[in-house]
């Protein structure tokens, strides 16, 4: 009787860590699919807010381009240049060149605020926006030398009427040269960034996107509620901006996912981000 208690209590002592062995693993292997699973939805959503980006951006830029290229521009962008600094009154190629703008501004590009700058000094020579942002200087030398070039996204940390960055989409207006009398442009704060970056619904209640400047300034709300304008100290965020895109999980109080991508065309980081918690509930896995 004492070797069959004994027996058993052998059998037990080598099942018993076998059994949680094989549980931990198979738990184990559960979490690693899961998290695989994310990875690719993270990143494949990272990918698609980078294209709703791209197509947000590019039709502003095809605009600008558009309206560059028409054969009067020239010389009514010189008209209001030479207007600004006391020259002859322009008022109606200043008219004819924001209505022509205007002309385009449908669906998304609803209230944009365009502007014609200054090709010497980059100071914004009429603007359909708030009056009070004529004159002022936006873009520093070489800025502005970018901007002479030709198409070009500019990203401003700060403008002169507010703390909030944005991007500044531009198009020079060439004379027969090929010398810059003006440049077009198109001013997108971050508010319209905010709305191109839809949420996901598989990125639950904790979820959402957001970019970061090539300062690592915040330019649209964050999940977590931080502003724009302030330094993001994002992982993801830091990572994107040294050029790299990727996947990671942050362990805070509660694990957060991440993925990051690098915008090289605009020089921009897109962050995706949400609590594990809602990833793995959005994939319903059964464990």
């Amino acid at each position: 009787m004492k070797y069959w208690h004994l027996t058993l209590i052998v059998i037990l002592l080598i099942s018993l860590p076998a059994i949680a062995f094989m549980n931990q693993a198979i738990v184990s292997s559960a979490h690693d699919e899961i998290n695989e699973a994310n990875k690719i939805m993270m990143v494949g959503i990272a990918t698609e807010l980078e294209e709703h980006l791209d197509d947000h951006l590019e039709v502003r830029q095809e605009i600008l381009g558009t309206v560059a290229s028409d054969p009067d521009i020239v010389d009514d962008a010189s008209a209001v240049v030479r207007d600004f600094y006391g020259g002859t009154n322009a008022q109606t190629e200043a008219e004819r060149i924001l209505g022509t703008l205007d002309a385009f501004t449908m669906g998304d590009q609803e209230g944009a605020v365009y502007m014609v700058m200054d090709a010497d000094f980059g100071a914004i020579v009429i603007s359909n926006g708030q009056s009070q942002v004529e004159g002022y200087i936006l873009l520093n030398e070489s800025k502005l030398t970018l901007a002479r070039q030709g198409p070009s996204v500019i990203h401003l940390p700060n403008l002169p009427w507010g703390a909030t960055p944005a991007l500044l989409v531009t198009e020079p207006v060439l004379n027969d040269l090929g010398v810059p009398v003006a440049i077009l442009a198109s001013l997108i704060y971050g508010s319209e960034l905010q709305s191109v970056l839809v949420i996901h619904e598989d990125l639950g209640d904790s979820g959402g996107a957001y970019i970061v400047g090539p300062d690592g300034k915040i330019m649209t709300i964050t999940p977590d509620g931080e502003v724009p304008g302030s330094i993001s100290l994002s992982k993801g965020a830091s990572e994107a901006l040294l050029g790299s895109s990727g996947f990671h999980i942050v362990s805070n109080s509660e694990p957060e996912m991440e993925a990051y991508e690098f915008l090289n065309k605009w020089n921009l980081a897109l962050v995706v981000e949400m609590d594990q918690s809602d990833g793995e509930q959005g994939l319903q896995v059964v464990r």
